[in-house]
């Protein structure tokens, strides 16, 4: 009687530890409903791959009763699902011509080994592997999951790290022509500058000689002037703005002694001084 109260009080005390550590921690077992698939199975017959890959595992226990121990399912038996039939024999297709492994009971046997076609089996993973290979647009439920059904029937892994390949060569295509045009936009305004320089440097060509030929032109008048006035009037100059104005005017050249005044000024700075 004691050793059972003791294992008894043990048991809840060990209940008791777990419970208080499980709430300790804040741990909340809860069911993962999409950690498997309730539609696989380790291994299949011929048969159960074609109800799953039809669709018809709600009338998977139907059609075993139809068949009475049997393996290869008629159109004739199920004239509501012909596909059931079709793809049972795919199955054995594969099988007889070594295109996908198959077994025992479950146990993979060799391509050689001769099996009942009553207890032929194809495991899950061989069965996918073929699926995939020869018939890519079929996704059925209990071999793909749905991140699976909705990739592309054409991208595998190679073409995927293919098309990723690709990518990132166009991604290095477009950074390269994009250094380039950056490149050709500094040597665009590097030739836009040296244009407007040269611009520059041309008008300055152009406008400097006729602005230097225009004053060497005025000292030369200057000059003229100065040397005909002393040589003809004498050294005094603001007293011959009267006297050259009169004999202008004795040549009929009509000229203001105001005018002749201002020249004679600007002349008398070529004199030199004594």
């Amino acid at each position: 009687m004691t050793d059972h109260h003791d294992r008894t009080a043990g048991t809840l005390t060990g209940f008791l530890l777990i419970t208080l550590g499980n709430r300790k921690r804040g741990r909340k077992m809860a069911y993962n409903p999409k950690s498997c698939n309730a539609l696989q199975k380790s291994f299949y017959r011929p048969v159960e791959v074609a109800i799953r890959w039809c669709g018809l595992i709600e009338y998977e226990a139907e059609i075993m009763d139809a068949l009475g121990g049997g393996y290869l399912p008629t159109i004739q038996t199920f004239p509501r699902w012909p596909c059931l039939a079709a793809n049972t024999e795919r199955i054995f297709d594969a099988i007889t011509h070594h295109d996908i492994k198959h077994g025992r009971d479950g146990a993979t046997v060799g391509d050689v080994d001769h099996v009942a076609p009553g207890r032929l089996t194809v495991r899950h993973s061989d069965l996918k592997e073929w699926m995939i290979k020869r018939h890519p647009d079929q996704k059925p439920d209990f071999l793909f999951d749905e991140t699976e059904q909705k990739t592309h029937t054409a991208i595998n892994t190679e073409s995927f790290t293919s098309l990723q390949a690709d990518l990132l060569a166009a991604k290095n295509r477009a950074k390269a022509a994009e250094e380039r045009l950056c490149d050709f936009g500094k040597a665009y305004a590097e030739i836009e500058g040296e244009r407007d320089s040269l611009k520059n440097i041309v008008e300055q060509m152009t406008t400097a000689p006729r602005q230097s030929a225009e004053t060497i032109s005025m000292e030369s008048l200057l000059k003229l002037v100065a040397v005909m006035a002393v040589n003809s009037y004498g050294d005094g100059f603001q007293k011959l703005a009267a006297e050259i104005t009169g004999d202008a005017e004795k040549m009929a050249i009509s000229i203001s002694e105001n005018t002749v005044r201002k020249w004679l000024k600007m002349a008398e700075e070529y004199i030199p001084r004594k």
